[in-house]
């Protein structure tokens, strides 16, 4: 079961950690595909993170399902990342891995 963080409006937050970035590449040509953008990527302890956040109800479960295709709900708590980890894309990092890597 994977647990999503639900903020105060009734959006959520999903947080899948990767191991290569090749898998966050190519995850976000496919969310993108989905008409899913957004979120902001980050690194701790040679992993990647793709924060989904503020994202729609409708839209979180496509989502989790994509990602789980190419990579594993993290344990790690959100706030953590945060503090702790380095910020690669700070918004819209979706549209800003297709645009670099797909054009």
């Amino acid at each position: 079961i994977i647990e999503m963080q639900v903020t105060v409006d009734g959006s959520e937050d999903i947080l899948f950690e990767f191991i290569d970035i090749e898998d966050v590449i190519q995850l976000a040509k496919t969310l993108t595909q989905a008409n899913i953008t957004g979120g902001s990527l980050h690194s701790m302890n040679n992993h990647y993170y793709l924060l989904m956040n503020g994202i729609s109800p409708a839209d979180a479960s496509r989502a989790v399902s994509l990602m789980a295709e190419y990579g594993t709900p993290s344990i790690l708590s959100i706030h953590r990342l945060l503090e702790y980890g380095n910020e690669i894309i700070e918004e819209n990092a979706v549209e800003t891995l297709v645009h670099y890597f797909f054009k």
